[in-house]
């Protein structure tokens, strides 16, 4: 795959990425109460990730010490860096709904990277990184404010990784 086609590729899986954004995004806005995430266990993340911003990691309440309720390490990391930024409330769903729709965008892009290094022609992989980024599971995935597409965007990297290692071809 050439710089160009990378590239190409690249932009139809965050234009799909994105169409998956607006409509998750526009669903949660229909209800009435901003940004609404599906599962309880994101706003869990959320409570962790401002006490660590506000320099408490792996503390659930405020000047209590860390407890073991955090499902995911890193993950709040992730998310405190758009407390950080500014990303408040309800707006702190609207990042971590961004981050999601950048690793699916992202893992379409590793699955067309992975698709090419196993010999299929280009518009095949293409079809295959947007096909996924516009598939229901994957895009309700990177709109429930969880880490589930960051962990498939990693690894699907790595799986591309390699394969374009095994294969000789340099993406």
């Amino acid at each position: 795959m050439t710089r160009r086609q990378s590239l190409l590729t690249w932009a139809l899986c965050c234009a799909c990425a994105g169409l998956a954004f607006v409509v998750f995004y526009g669903l949660g806005q229909s209800a009435g109460r901003g940004v609404l995430m599906p599962l309880d266990d994101a706003y869990i993340h959320f409570q962790y990730a401002r006490q660590l911003a506000a320099g408490q990691p792996y503390a659930y309440n405020p000047g209590l010490p860390p407890t073991s309720g955090a499902t995911s390490f890193l993950y709040p990391f992730v998310l405190a860096a758009g407390v950080l930024a500014g990303f408040r409330e309800q707006a702190l769903g609207l990042w971590a709904m961004l981050v999601g729709a950048l690793a699916l965008a992202g893992s379409g892009f590793a699955l067309a990277r992975f698709a090419r290094a196993a010999g299929a022609p280009l518009w095949l992989a293409g079809l295959a990184g947007a096909g996924f980024a516009l598939s229901g599971a994957a895009a309700w995935h990177a709109a429930s404010g969880m880490e589930t597409l960051l962990i498939t965007a990693f690894t699907l990297g790595l799986l591309a990784a390699l394969a374009e290692r095994r294969r000789g071809a340099a993406l």
